[in-house]
């Protein structure tokens, strides 16, 4: 039996997508890299935004309509996050990433949550960098966020495991690695530890590497503020993560992300004149934005100077918090904030660009900043 995996998901799915195929290949399948050859496919999908979304489900159809001969099994957030939509253009298996129970009769295999505890990197050859999952699960209950019902309560993996992993990459060359997680900042909340201990237990290693941290939640960097600026001196930690979503405080209060942004702004611009490259997300057009609360997330990317920003549009999802805001912002004027987010950016000159470019990714590049744009 062969079979092809098509991935559409984030890395934090990456673990859970290598200890499948090693489940796989233990029971004698194969794994190819072409859909035409392959016998099962598996589509590992995204449910955070609309775009990646609407990626997902248009990758399915797809799939279904063109492999009539194939099993297909749909995985990853889309089956928890929008199980409506999957419904109308899917009827076969599905697992998401806290239930894996429908594999046992679509291909004999046993797999749990649990077995996400096992630390496996993943080496991106283009980027020479070890991509680490440390914690699965979300225990943050952000107002416009799908993803914890889809990735389920926070699972801290094995410290020592971890370390064991960095150190066994290490014997093998690789000098980067990158924590990963559904929420990286809450690590070890489950097991009585924190990312404290992680940090502190890795820098420990006598050996020279780098260390690179996605998605470090704005109030967990404050409260470890202080270790994260001894590893950043030290250029131990050289990149981080810090998803702000906005700089308006009212705006972050009905995100159900409060944080003081003033010292937040404050701690980053110090951060910042460490060489640490310092990277974030925005929402755009949150419900009740005014051109006020927009201004101040201005201010603030231009007093830190992220080396990355990715900006994503505001959209409704299914049974969230906000979604039942009033005061919802227009499209268009959604649209022209995010081109004002760079100066010298995409090109809309006219209206009718304008609303040709609504629903589409752009990555815009100006000097130093790298801007991703998911409309």
């Amino acid at each position: 039996m062969k079979y092809f995996i098509k991935e559409l998901s984030c890395l934090n799915r990456r673990d859970e997508i290598k200890i499948l195929c090693r489940k796989l290949d233990a029971i004698g399948y194969e794994q190819v890299f072409a859909p035409e050859e392959s016998d099962l496919s598996f589509i590992y999908t995204c449910g955070s935004v609309d775009t990646f979304v609407s990626r997902s489900a248009k990758t399915i159809e797809e799939f279904v309509k063109k492999y009539k001969e194939q099993k297909v099994i749909v995985c990853g957030c889309l089956p928890a996050t929008c199980p409506d939509l999957l419904k109308r253009i899917f009827g076969g298996v599905t697992c998401t990433p806290t239930d894996f129970s429908a594999l046992s009769d679509a291909c004999d295999i046993q797999m749990t949550r649990e077995d996400m505890k096992e630390v496996i990197s993943s080496y991106d050859e283009n980027m020479q960098i070890s991509n680490i999952v440390v914690v699965k699960g979300c225990v943050r209950k952000c107002s416009y966020c799908v993803i914890s019902r889809g990735v389920g309560s926070i699972m801290s993996k094995s410290l020592e495991k971890i370390e064991i992993e960095i150190i066994d990459q290490l014997s093998k060359g690789v000098k980067r690695f990158q924590l990963l997680g559904d929420s990286v900042g809450d690590y070890g909340i489950d097991i009585g530890l924190s990312i404290e201990d992680l940090l502190k237990r890795i820098d420990a290693i006598d050996e020279k590497f780098e260390i690179y941290i996605r998605d470090f939640h704005p109030f967990m960097f404050l409260k470890y503020y202080d270790t994260i600026r001894e590893l950043v001196k030290k250029k131990r930690l050289v990149s981080l993560e810090v998803p702000i979503q906005s700089g308006s405080e009212r705006i972050l209060k009905l995100m159900n992300r409060p944080v003081d942004v003033t010292k937040l702004k404050e701690k980053l611009i110090e951060i910042a004149q460490y060489d640490c490259k310092l990277g974030t997300d925005l929402i755009v057009g949150f419900p009740s934005e005014t051109d006020e609360d927009f201004d101040m997330t201005m201010d603030f990317i231009k007093k830190v100077h992220f080396s990355s920003i990715s900006v994503n549009v505001y959209s409704d999802q299914p049974n969230t918090i906000s979604s039942k805001m009033p005061e919802k912002v227009n499209k268009k004027k959604i649209f022209t904030r995010c081109m004002m987010i760079h100066d010298n950016g995409l090109n809309a000159e006219n209206q009718e660009y304008m609303e040709y470019q609504i629903g589409k990714i752009f990555k815009v590049e100006k000097i130093a900043n790298d801007f991703e744009f998911n409309i």
